[in-house]
């Protein structure tokens, strides 16, 4: 069999892979626009360690996929920010060629608060959900591990750990979400229901989180993600508005 220099690393091997820094032996030819392609589809739909596997598997055993990554058994998976930007695109795109603002959202008049400002607040959770779904995903993810990590402080992952978690199981729900949208939209000519996007998500996060921290009570358990979900819930439908009426009044 010929040996071969690795380009990347310059270990002379033999076979298709560098034993070294795991680069295939293709990328010693030159660059063709087919190789770039063919690269990227394999990233995506690779069923040994592609984003499909992944994503069948974190819904299958969602905790299992992200402990595996935290141990360090991360060969088989899509890295989780990867991941989470895949998923986002994804997010993107269905929601510029099937989501529409002809639905309105569920919100929630505060007694405390005027007129106006239950307004307000009704304009920004519309305008985020339909307009910058992917940056109210990232902001939902960030303030979610916040919450975890505060919560499960006591468990033995770390605020990065939490973090990859996040990314992987909120990553999932964008997916799937988004595909169910994609059959949803054309035989209803309708958004998915919101009630129903919370719905899946909750049931989804329950679930991923009930396996992912069992070494807490289960009664605890279920208390805690509970509170986190209570928590998102204000954040989403009440403080970040309000944040971003205080610094974009509309009027």
């Amino acid at each position: 069999m010929k040996t071969i220099t690795c380009k990347n690393c310059d270990f002379e091997f033999e076979g298709k892979f560098c034993p070294d820094c795991s680069q295939s032996q293709l990328a010693n030819n030159r660059l063709k626009f087919t190789s770039v392609v063919s690269e990227f589809f394999d990233t995506i739909f690779n069923f040994d360690k592609g984003l499909w596997y992944t994503f069948w598997s974190l819904i299958k055993q969602p905790h299992i996929v992200a402990q595996n990554f935290i141990e360090g058994k991360r060969k088989r998976f899509t890295n989780p920010v990867k991941y989470f930007v895949i998923s986002t695109i994804i997010q993107a795109i269905v929601a510029y060629l099937f989501l529409s603002d002809s639905t309105s959202i569920p919100t929630i008049d505060f007694f405390f608060l005027p007129d106006e400002t239950n307004q307000n607040i009704k304009y920004w959770g519309e305008l985020l959900t339909f307009n910058y779904p992917v940056l109210l995903g990232i902001i939902s993810t960030l303030i979610w591990t916040v919450l975890i990590y505060l919560l499960f402080r006591k468990s033995k992952y770390n605020f990065t750990e939490l973090l990859v978690s996040s990314l992987y199981f909120y990553g999932t729900i964008f997916i799937l979400i988004n595909l169910i949208s994609i059959v949803y939209k054309p035989l209803t000519n309708d958004n998915l229901p919101m009630n129903l996007v919370s719905v899946i998500g909750f049931v989804y996060m329950t679930f991923a989180y009930f396996n992912f921290f069992k070494g807490v009570s289960v009664v605890w358990r279920l208390l805690k993600i509970f509170i986190v979900f209570f928590g998102m819930f204000v954040f989403r439908m009440l403080i970040l508005p309000l944040i971003l009426d205080s610094l974009f009044p509309i009027n």
